[in-house]
């Protein structure tokens, strides 16, 4: 079982339980009394000092890097110059000639290198004497030519020795193949003209050279004279356009005849493809040759703006616009005109504006309106009309009245010509064949549920009670009978219930928050005696050196720190690090280092901090002595 604090637990144990202590083998006797009262909290203790920091050892140092890939080979140096050529020895004699081996088999062939630069020629040696010629011996047969070998590299030039007997030709070998063209000796002297040999096959042709430099373009030659202006004689009425004939537009000549005030010409002999441009800007062609031809215009007039009376052009877009006033009459294009012509206008002002048909006849839905009957367009409706043999005829417009056909019930109409009267609802006819209008006469409302029964009414008042009759008197008193025997005792009631809870006792007062460590932003590494900077603050510096150095605050004056900052060192190298001020008597550095003033870093790998606490005044804290 279990209990709570401020509980009163009562066990109901049967006769028929033992209960066992752990270390006597003997029946115990359990009694739960009432849990006390909760005591008064006590005050809290008072906050612990700040523990010291401990800065962790260095991790190891990380692996190194690949190493960076090769560099660019250096420039050759250049070739050093060719020593002298040393005095050729005496002519050994000539042996006698062996029988010619077998050529062994040509190794494969390297590529081809670049060509090194040519040295410089050496001077040339002097000739030595000839020796005596040598008994030429029997020439040997002709061994199988092997396959050429690579060329060698071309040696320096030889001294020229002196000339000797030419013996018997051998015969021709195979041509090997062209080496490098060695560097050119000095030219010898000129000797007697040979007799001219047989003429050599013709060498492949050398590369070609490269392309001179284009020479600077000659300077621009004067303008000629300006010449004679011509004189502009008056043409006849038209001017005549020849076509050269280009393929698919040689049919014939196109003249650009004249212009009219509106429309093609009326009078007058002209020809097919003839054109004119009328004073409203429509170009007219003349499709059929005659007097005056049959014409089509092919350009109509854009889109005009009108809002008083005029008449309109030849494929004229009308917008009666919103300045137009009552009364005014657009009158529809007059003169021949091609049938096929559209002509459309839109009323968007306020007022209903008339149309007449001109020249010709106007027909709506039906009804044909003459040359001089006006037909009124009301507000905010277009009409669309295309012309035909006289007479302009409605093909589209947005006016409702000229709608004719009644939409079908089946398409969501009503299938009827009028609208009823006031308070008639549309209702399906008694056949369900389409819709009439009718009178709607509710039908009688169900009888509503029986309400509930009133409550009772108040009950009347009592009546008065009657008075009271008098007393009987008292009958005399019994003797007292003998005491009983006393009852056994009862069992013990149930622990009442726990008292209430006492007060909480109040809570101590919150000890004082430690100081929030520093946060690092950055880490940077000096080698050198180093004077900190505005963006040194909140960072590490690294001091790495063998050598002492110091790590010098400035004043708040040269820069001005925020208080609250922190500026972090360690000691990286084994050169111990001294934290001073640059000027002592302004800036104070407080520490328990031996000199308290300027604090030394412990070892090799000790960290410090230093905090400003005021304008002028840092606490250094960490591995310091």
């Amino acid at each position: 079982m279990t209990s709570t604090v401020n509980s009163i637990s009562t066990v109901l144990i049967p006769t028929t339980t033992n209960i066992y202590n752990i270390a006597v083998d003997e029946v115990q006797v359990i009694e739960l009394g009432p849990v006390g009262p909760q005591g008064i909290q006590g005050a809290s203790g008072a906050t612990g000092a700040t523990g010291a920091s401990i800065t962790g050892a260095t991790g190891s140092t990380g692996s190194t890097g690949s190493t960076g890939s090769q560099g660019n080979t250096g420039p050759t140096g250049s070739t050093g110059t060719t020593g002298s050529t040393g005095t050729t020895g005496p002519t050994g004699s000539s042996g006698g000639t062996g029988s010619t081996g077998s050529t062994g088999s040509t190794g494969v062939t390297g590529a081809q290198g670049n060509t090194g630069p040519t040295g410089a020629i050496g001077n040339t040696g002097s000739t030595g004497s000839t020796g005596p010629q040598g008994q030429t011996g029997p020439t040997g047969p002709t061994g199988l030519t092997g396959n050429t070998g690579s060329t060698g590299a071309q040696g320096n030039t030889g001294p020229t020795g002196s000339t000797g007997l030419t013996g018997n030709t051998g015969a021709t070998g195979n041509t090997g193949s062209v080496g490098n063209t060695g560097a050119t000796g000095n030219t010898g002297a000129v000797g007697n003209t040979g007799a001219t040999g047989a003429i050599g096959a013709t060498g492949s042709t050398g590369p070609t050279g490269p392309t001179g430099i284009t020479g600077s373009t000659g300077s621009t030659g004067s303008t000629g004279a300006t010449g004679p202006t011509g004189t502009l004689s008056t043409g006849p009425s038209f001017t005549t356009v020849s076509i050269t004939g280009l393929s698919g537009a040689s049919a014939g000549t196109t003249r650009l005849v004249g212009t009219t005030t509106a429309g093609y010409p009326t009078t007058g002999t002209f020809s097919t493809g003839d054109a004119i441009i009328d004073q409203t800007g429509t170009i007219w062609f003349c499709v059929s040759g005659g007097s005056p031809g049959s014409w089509t215009n092919e350009i109509p007039n854009s889109l005009i703006v009108r809002s008083a009376t005029a008449t309109a052009g030849i494929g004229e877009f009308t917008i009666f616009g919103t300045s137009g006033t009552s009364g005014q009459t657009i009158t529809l294009p007059a003169g021949t005109i091609e049938n096929g012509a559209l002509y459309q206008i839109k009323n968007i002002s306020s007022y209903a504006v008339n149309i007449k048909g001109g020249t010709n006849s106007i027909s709506i839905s039906g009804t044909v309106y003459g040359a001089s009957t006006a037909y009124t367009i009301p507000t905010n409706c277009a009409y669309t009309f295309v012309f035909s043999s006289g007479v302009w005829y409605c093909f589209t417009t947005t006016d409702l009245a000229q709608h004719g056909n009644i939409l079908p019930t089946t398409l969501g109409g009503t299938g009827l010509t009028t609208i009823g009267t006031a308070g008639q609802a549309l209702v399906v006819n008694s056949g369900a064949t389409g819709l009439t209008y009718t009178s709607v006469v509710g039908t009688t409302g169900a009888t509503g549920s029986a309400g509930n029964t009133g409550s009772t009414g108040a009950t009347g008042s009592n009546g008065t009670t009657g008075p009271t009759g008098p007393s009987g008197s008292n009958g005399a008193a019994g003797a007292t009978g003998a005491t009983g025997a006393t009852g056994q005792t009862g069992s013990t009631g149930s622990t009442g219930p726990t008292g209430p809870t006492g007060a909480t006792g109040a809570t101590g007062a919150t000890g004082q928050t430690g100081a929030t460590g520093a946060v690092v932003t950055s880490v940077s590494s000096q080698t050198a005696n180093y004077t900190t900077v505005l963006g040194d603050a909140n960072t590490l510096v690294q001091m790495n050196s063998s050598s002492a150095l110091t790590f010098s605050i400035p004043t708040n004056a040269s820069v001005a720190y925020p208080t609250g900052t922190v500026i972090s060192l360690v000691q990286l190298g084994t050169g111990a690090v001294t934290i001073q001020a640059v000027t002592s008597g302004t800036t104070t550095l407080e520490s328990t280092g031996a000199v308290s003033t300027a604090p030394k870093t412990r070892a090799q790998y000790s960290a410090a901090s230093c905090i400003k606490t005021a304008t002028d005044t840092w606490l250094i804290v960490g591995d310091i002595a």
